[in-house]
């Protein structure tokens, strides 16, 4: 009884992997010619990125400045304390919201942390934004994907490959 059972079980399961819908065709025929689709892909998605931050920025009063890893930034109020290095602990107030204005559930109200440069688990641009600032200094910074959360987005509430308006404060640094 229970061999045929297995019998039967392991039948099934090979007749399953024979199925023709199992053997779908790729729509590409080279490694190369997927290869090629997904740098066409990324490059459309970081053009129409970059509409979205141009269109941001020229709606917006302030005068915006670019860094060289996509980074823009304009800022709201001068600071004139020092500016963090590498391994310096810092304290900050932020929001974040998307370019749409809407704001992220999680950080819709100033948050306030700290957390040390190029050495915490925080977003890539977040170290790079806070070099760029001095202590008292408030600044309101545009994270594409790459410097934000990426592909992957967070479980509360930012979307895979979001754009997102950070409004930094940077309180002190110890």
């Amino acid at each position: 009884m229970k061999f045929s059972l297995l019998i039967t079980v392991l039948m099934f399961i090979i007749s399953a992997c024979n199925s023709q819908e199992q053997k779908k065709e790729l729509p590409y025929t080279t490694k190369a010619d997927f290869e090629e689709s997904m740098i066409q892909s990324h490059k459309r998605f970081i053009e129409k990125t970059s509409i979205a931050i141009t269109a941001y920025i020229d709606s917006s009063d302030h005068n915006f400045f670019s860094s060289g890893t996509g980074l823009r930034y304009a800022i709201l109020k001068k600071g004139f304390g020092a500016q963090p290095k590498k391994g310096n602990e810092v304290k900050i107030n932020y929001t974040i919201q998307f370019l749409d204005g809407e704001a992220v559930m999680e950080f819709d109200t100033p948050k306030s942390i700290s957390f040390f440069i190029e050495q915490s688990d925080v977003e890539t641009g977040m170290h790079e934004a806070l070099q760029l600032m001095k202590v008292g200094e408030k600044t309101e910074f545009i994270f594409p994907p790459h410097l934000a959360f990426g592909i992957s987005g967070n479980r509360n509430g930012i979307p895979p490959q979001s754009t997102l308006v950070y409004t930094i404060e940077l309180e002190a640094i110890r």
